[in-house]
């Protein structure tokens, strides 16, 4: 199975690295995609990441860069597309594009932006793993507006938005840990 994890604002880091080789067992083949072309940018904090994603990618040119990835490399039986924070916003958007979606599975942790996408009727299964809480919107109304959407579970974490990344400052060592084991048995 292949695995494609399209990362968050932050891109391509060693974190995101570290979690992707403790899957390698669980995948015969794994793949990131991130914003800025696989160019790694040490960011001073999450404020100039966003910044930075906002002015020169965007939401809609990141969902466009992992669609057209997806339609140019069908290659795969069967893959799960892994997904963080805006990532896994852009595979949510995706979802309802792909025509190959009999073994492709989402998995997308914390992608607030979907509130923004509720619309969306995804074509795929989709876990997705929401934070206990945000401060720009309520959770609990996103898993509502959710609730009669196919194919779609979701799940409310006990942690915030950022929890699977050591570069957040909401990062979590036991949130990490309990995910990454859930993640190896998806």
């Amino acid at each position: 199975m292949h695995l494609l994890a399209a990362t968050d604002i932050f891109g391509n880091t060693t974190c995101i690295h570290k979690l992707l080789t403790s899957l390698s067992e669980k995948y015969s083949s794994i793949e990131i995609i991130d914003p800025y072309d696989g160019k790694e940018i040490d960011f001073r904090n999450e404020s100039d990441a966003y910044e930075y994603f906002q002015k020169n990618i965007g939401l809609t040119g990141y969902i466009e860069k992992i669609f057209q990835h997806l339609q140019a490399n069908r290659t795969y039986c069967e893959q799960h597309l892994l997904g963080f924070s805006v990532g896994g916003s852009a595979i949510w958007a995706v979802s309802a594009m792909l025509d190959f979606e009999r073994n492709t599975k989402g998995i997308c942790f914390y992608s607030s932006q979907i509130r923004n996408l509720l619309h969306i009727q995804p074509r795929i299964p989709i876990d997705l793993y929401l934070p206990k809480m945000e401060p720009h919107f309520n959770i609990d109304e996103v898993m509502e507006a959710l609730a009669t959407t196919p194919l779609v579970n979701y799940f409310k974490t006990p942690y915030l938005h950022g929890f699977m990344n050591q570069k957040s400052v909401n990062f979590n060592r036991d949130g990490y840990s309990q995910y990454l084991e859930i993640l190896r048995n998806a």
